[in-house]
């Protein structure tokens, strides 16, 4: 919510849509920036064989959201990339988040 959220994907979150399971939810800063980190999560999840299957291929079903925080810290350039969705992909656990 907000008055310009950065999201992707988050359509499918609505029960009356065809797809009823998701593989991975990413949230991250950065603004609209930040939602490149959904591409690595689902980067993680295709090599994984991790997706919604259709006649060609598993797709990866991953809403994002991003919050605009590009103005805390000392460079608005940091934000997250695929390659950080990758990385917490990797790192995911079923466990608590503590």
């Amino acid at each position: 919510r907000g008055g310009a959220p950065a999201t992707r994907e988050t359509d499918l979150l609505d029960p009356a849509k065809m797809i009823q399971e998701i593989h991975a939810v990413v949230l991250s800063g950065g603004s609209a920036f930040g939602l490149d980190a959904a591409t690595g999560v689902m980067r993680y999840l295709e090599e994984h064989d991790i997706g919604f299957e259709t006649s060609v291929a598993k797709v990866p079903i991953v809403p994002a959201a991003s919050l605009f925080d590009l103005g805390v810290g000392d460079d608005p350039t940091v934000r997250p990339t695929a390659e950080c969705g990758y990385r917490a992909a990797t790192a995911a656990t079923t466990g608590p988040v503590l």
